[in-house]
């Protein structure tokens, strides 16, 4: 039998292949996703936000300072905000809304690239790994670049498919309450 850390191929690589071959892209489904975020000892902070359906057609942002609630709306809890590396920071959603959740990674303080980071974000449906992304090879720093978001993907909250992302931004993928101004600090 092969472990899984073994035999690791990304849910974006996967497609990637596929979708080189001929052959039609590949569909992950989650009933209760818990998303991992990791990364390495430089940028000091990235933070994982979560945007969930609030059923009016807005969305409620799950972050570092609103950290969420897994036993009631929005059914979905951040468990920490690591400020000095590595991580991790996980966000566990117990109860699927209708409607679309989306997941991306805020730069939020320290030097580097996001090539560099070595930032990993790996979702799991209760304690099965089923997909896992790296950031982008964008080699300028956010700083640089104003790219500070990695928008990495939506879950359809009714039938909990995963569509891929993966893309380097100067915005999020909705309005982001934890996005602070320049100077301020959490």
């Amino acid at each position: 039998m092969i472990r899984k850390p073994y035999v690791l191929v990304t849910l974006f690589a996967l497609a990637s292949l596929l979708a080189a071959c001929g052959g039609s892209s590949a569909v992950v489904k989650v009933s209760q996703p818990v998303i991992e975020l990791s990364w390495g000892s430089s940028p000091e902070d990235l933070d994982s936000h979560l945007w969930v359906p609030d059923g009016s057609g807005s969305h409620y942002e799950v972050y570092y300072d609103q950290m969420g609630d897994k036993d009631n709306f929005p059914y979905a809890e951040l468990d920490r905000d690591d400020t000095d590396g590595e991580g991790p920071e996980r966000i566990e959603i117990t109860r699927l809304q209708n409607g679309t959740y989306s997941y991306a990674v805020e730069w939020f303080a320290g030097e580097g690239s996001w090539a560099d980071s070595r930032a990993t974000v790996n979702v799991y449906d209760g304690d099965r790994l089923v997909a896992s992304f790296n950031a982008p090879a964008d080699r300028n720093e956010p700083d640089a670049s104003g790219k500070e978001w990695w928008y990495v993907f939506d879950i359809d909250g009714n039938t909990g498919v995963i569509t891929v992302k993966n893309l380097l931004s100067t915005d999020p993928p909705y309005p982001s309450a934890g996005s602070l101004a320049a100077g301020q600090t959490k």
